[in-house]
């Protein structure tokens, strides 16, 4: 600590073996009188990895700091530049631990870097962690302090690797590696009295960042910028009594709907409340399913106008270590295309027809379809009729839009061949509809002052049976 603070407690000189020890009245001028030590004793990078199998469950109260790496702990000093007790230690028993012996914690000080303007960086590793259902994280932390003495500022992080047994952190001072996710900051903005003077317990859960699934590690990251035996920042924190319990691994559903018109569709996961979509696109229920669980995705409620059938698949199935992906299918109903004007017309050939031909476009409930395409088609070759409407033609192939009503009004003008032709009128989800139409002569004008068409001068019944001839295609 710095001067007139807490480490003038009296340590006797026995605890002259410790990696920091009693204050002499300054920190800035002779700091902790500590024991040189060598780096690598505090960088567990720089020691034989040891692969053991992730665990769902934590408990360790430091009794011995010694046995951590033999436990699957990882310490990492990258600390710029280095100090004399770099990295985490077995803690003082001054500062008496949050339960158990008095040293029984672990600790990390200023002398992590030298000189007034260092930066710790410091990291603490958890062995590989099970992710699950009741994922919990809990320890206990505080500085020393006395009060009325000087507050040296002091920070951690803790932080998360959801990539298995990673423990990567960089290889600088200001890296993170695979530890990019903040669980929690203690005195983020580095402030006196920021951080706790007595043994203070946090709780890290789901809210906070835990994964429900998969494996990691979690860190303690002691983080303190212009520090060092005569910065104005850091001191000694420990941390003690750290836990942790997984549960049993959950997964997410997600799913995708397609095909989607109408107005909603309702989904539900196992029976939870309806979730409505009124529009295509890929989504996650908001329920998580365990690991080994069956899941059952409904459709609580069909689209309508249109209306529309949706399905799901897979609809039901077993969660099994992954995320479950389905599809919701939806069709629309058959629509019913009619006639509703225009039909069996004739004019002269190259003059308009003097009705429009309009179609009436409803779904299966008998509501109008606004908004769709249909498309009116005459014959290529031989009679036949140029179609217009407001926006498009002439053309032998027109497409033209319901209105909000669901119709649909396309103008007629026969060609220069007489006869009689079907103008097709269709959409993809309905039955096709025909217009008849017959193009004429213009009138003959007899002697006799009558007009008479001169298909039936001729003795020709151009229409005869009244059949209608399709568009040839």
């Amino acid at each position: 600590m710095k001067n007139g603070s807490l480490w003038a407690w009296g340590l006797v000189a026995g605890l002259a073996a410790l990696p920091a020890l009693a204050m002499n009245g300054s920190r800035s001028t002779s700091g902790y009188v500590s024991t040189v030590v060598s780096p690598a004793s505090y960088d567990d990078a720089n020691k034989a990895p040891v692969t053991l199998p992730r665990v769902a469950t934590l408990n360790e109260g430091f009794d011995d700091v010694g046995t951590l790496v033999g436990n699957g702990w990882v310490r990492r000093h990258l600390s710029a530049p280095t100090g004399t007790v770099p990295g985490w230690f077995q803690g003082i028993p001054t500062l008496n631990a949050q339960t158990g012996a008095a040293n029984s914690y672990v600790a990390a000080n200023f002398q992590s870097t030298a000189g007034g303007a260092g930066t710790i960086s410091d990291w603490l590793i958890t062995p590989e962690l099970e992710f699950g259902r009741d994922a919990s994280f809990t320890f206990w932390t505080r500085k020393a302090y006395v009060a009325g003495g000087t507050d040296y500022p002091d920070r951690l992080e803790v932080r998360l690797s959801a990539n298995g047994a990673s423990s990567d952190a960089g290889s600088t001072h200001t890296s993170t590696g695979d530890f990019s996710t903040v669980l929690l900051t203690i005195n983020p903005t580095q402030v006196a009295g920021g951080y706790p003077y007595v043994w203070t317990q946090y709780t890290l859960t789901h809210a906070h960042g835990v994964p429900r699934n998969g494996s990691g590690r979690i860190a303690f990251r002691y983080f303190v910028t212009q520090a060092g035996p005569n910065g104005t920042k850091s001191e000694y924190i420990g941390v003690d009594t750290v836990s942790y319990s997984a549960g049993a691994p959950q997964y997410r559903v997600l799913y995708t709907v397609v095909g989607l018109q109408g107005d909603a569709v309702g989904l539900s996961l196992n029976g939870g409340v309806p979730i409505a979509h009124s529009y295509n696109g890929s989504f996650v229920f908001p329920e998580y399913v365990d690991d080994g669980s069956p899941y059952s995705v409904t459709v609580t409620s069909q689209p309508s106008h249109p209306k529309q059938t949706c399905v799901t698949g897979p609809a039901t199935g077993t969660v099994n270590g992954a995320d479950i992906v389905v599809v919701i299918l939806c069709t629309t109903d058959p629509f019913v295309l009619t006639v509703e004007d225009g039909f069996d017309q004739q004019a002269m050939v190259n003059e308009m027809f003097a009705d429009e031909l309009v179609a009436m476009l409803v779904d299966s409930d008998g509501d109008p379809v606004p908004g769709a395409q249909v498309t009116f088609e005459s014959p290529l070759s031989g009679q036949s009729a140029w179609l217009h409407d407001l926006n498009a033609g002439p053309a032998t192939t027109l497409v033209t839009t319901t209105d909000a009503h669901g119709y649909v009004v396309v103008s007629a003008q026969a060609n220069g061949i007489v006869g009689c032709y079907g103008v097709i009128a269709s959409h993809p989800n309905a039955g096709p509809v025909a217009f008849r139409l017959t193009n004429i002569w213009y009138p003959a004008i007899f002697a006799d002052g009558f007009e008479t068409p001169p298909e039936a001068v001729r003795g020709l019944d151009v229409c005869g049976s009244k059949e209608v001839r399709p568009p040839l295609r």
